[in-house]
């Protein structure tokens, strides 16, 4: 009986072959084939609890810093050097993405802001498990979608199950071995007999005498919260290391894949040219409206809309940058949906092109909008971080139209990917909360209302640029920020949590410690 759908129709039937091939595919992508000799898997495993107690030995400081990037340089070295030893045929571009996870963990060492930070450490992350899932024999600069989604899955079914393969496949008996084994045997199950034993005869001697119990208490007496953390630590590492080694050195992972649409349901040019050509002629509705505003100024706005010019930026800047983004996936989903003749490539790259154009100009209105809000209410992390991403657009959608005109769909990826890291790194050099401090100050300057309450908020990265413009900041709010400013004096000194900022902060801090402490003496009311 053939299976029928909702209408009526038959729904194509899935043949055993393809099924044969499709239950192969996914076995291979979660339980590859384990090429390891009995030798290497144990030395896989001494690594990775090496590993995981330089995880402990670093990270106990509690705060992000230099620990991350030397933690990760120390997985990327092992990572290389297990490749050579156990496994030399591994492609050398599965070990890249290892080396970008360390250049963006070095952020964590660099600036203090907590954003920054979370950046940098996703990123990292991000790249780790890039590495780990890379199919084989994979080339960086194209990577399909689907590529992407079979590292993600590889990775995480890493994190679940490498751990119990690499320890079922560790020789125990070949390399826990210790002279005199009967005898060692022996000593085992006599300590495993007494222990209990031992622990009820005890009892009841404690039970029945107080002066026993009390030098029996003291004789076996251990603290083990000093213990407990070391134990998570090592244990967080030996996990992280365990399934990166198992994943890249350990086993053969499935080759690329491609998921395409099937002929008969790919998107045809009259449907394409609906769905894009409406959108086109909605962006150019849109348009007309912001070219007016763009320069018009205020005086168009108030009359034209019940908002004053401060509202209408407010209200709009976020929902710009949206769009823009959502735009990106949109054409990307259409490009892997549509038809694939020159015809319907021709019009498909038409009308991205003037939808890309169209994007630009609203981009250009949602700079306009940030500018209006900066004006009136301030700079902050989130308009900050928010606007940063319209650059990246702007490059992304770009590249996209490239990789469409040269028919190169399988590079695209790559590129906004790597689009993105460069856009983190500049992040990071740029330093924002300095950016935010600085022109939240430049306002006062003006007679501008400042947010004293905001700016104390920011991490070290803006100690540079508040104690520059200490001056400018309205003498009611002198104090408080100077108060904020010493605060990052203290804290954490371990060297394993250094911090390019932190440091530079408290040396700056060091050096103007009176004027600090005069701010507040000088303040109205003292």
């Amino acid at each position: 009986m053939t299976a029928e759908s909702a209408s009526g129709s038959p729904l194509p039937a899935v043949t055993p072959a393809v099924q044969s091939d499709l239950e192969r595919y996914i076995d291979r992508l979660l339980m590859p084939e384990v090429t390891l000799r009995p030798a290497d898997v144990g030395f896989l495993a001494v690594a990775a609890l090496g590993l995981g107690i330089l995880l402990d030995a670093l990270f106990r400081a509690g705060h992000l810093g230099i620990n991350l990037p030397i933690w990760l340089a120390s997985v990327a070295a092992v990572v290389a050097y297990a490749t050579r030893r156990c496994a030399p045929g591994t492609a050398r571009s599965r070990l890249l993405p290892f080396a970008g996870a360390v250049v963006m963990a070095a952020g964590a060492a660099w600036r203090d802001s907590p954003i920054l930070q979370l950046l940098n450490l996703l990123g990292a992350i991000g790249l780790l498990g890039v590495g780990m899932g890379l199919p084989e024999a994979a080339s960086l600069r194209r990577l399909s979608p689907t590529s992407f989604l079979v590292a993600a899955a590889r990775a995480g079914s890493g994190f679940l199950t490498s751990e119990l393969r690499l320890g079922m496949r560790v020789p125990w008996g070949t390399h826990v071995h210790l002279r005199g084994s009967t005898r060692s045997r022996s000593i085992a199950r006599g300590v495993l007999i007494a222990l209990p034993l031992f622990a009820v005869f005890a009892a009841l001697f404690a039970s029945a005498d107080a002066v026993f119990a009390e030098a029996f208490g003291r004789l076996f007496q251990f603290d083990v919260s000093g213990v407990v953390p070391h134990v998570a630590w090592v244990l967080f590492g030996l996990w992280i290391a365990t399934a990166v080694l198992w994943n890249v050195v350990g086993v053969v992972p499935p080759a690329d894949a491609d998921i395409e649409v099937p002929a008969r349901h790919r998107l045809k040019r009259t449907e394409m040219t609906i769905i894009l050509g409406s959108l086109t002629v909605l962006f150019l509705a849109f348009v007309g409206v912001q070219v007016r505003y763009l320069f018009g100024g205020e005086d168009v706005v108030q009359h034209s809309v019940n908002l004053t010019y401060a509202e209408y930026g407010r209200r709009g800047f976020f929902e710009l940058v949206a769009a823009s983004l959502l735009l990106l996936g949109v054409l990307a989903t259409a490009n892997w949906a549509r038809e694939q003749d020159a015809a319907a490539t021709r019009l498909f790259l038409a009308l991205s092109a003037a939808l890309t154009a169209l994007v630009f100009v609203i981009m250009v209105s949602a700079w306009q909008r940030l500018g209006l809000y900066r004006e009136v209410f301030g700079l902050t992390e989130l308009r900050f971080y928010t606007a940063a991403t319209l650059p990246w657009i702007g490059v992304t959608l770009l590249w996209f139209l490239v990789t469409v005109a040269l028919n190169r769909p399988r590079e695209f990826c790559s590129g906004a990917v790597a689009s993105a890291l460069l856009m983190g790194i500049l992040l990071n050099a740029v330093n924002p909360d300095s950016i935010i401090a600085a022109t939240n100050a430049t306002r006062a300057d003006f007679g501008k209302e400042f947010d004293a309450q905001y700016v104390t908020t920011l991490s070290a990265d803006a100690v540079p640029a508040l104690l520059d413009r200490l001056a400018s900041v309205p003498a009611a709010s002198q104090c408080p920020v100077a108060t904020a400013i010493l605060d990052h004096a203290e804290g954490d000194h371990d060297v394993r949590s250094w911090n390019y900022s932190r440091e530079h902060a408290r040396a700056l801090i060091a050096a103007n410690r009176p004027a600090l402490a005069g701010a507040c003496l000088a303040a109205p009311g003292r």
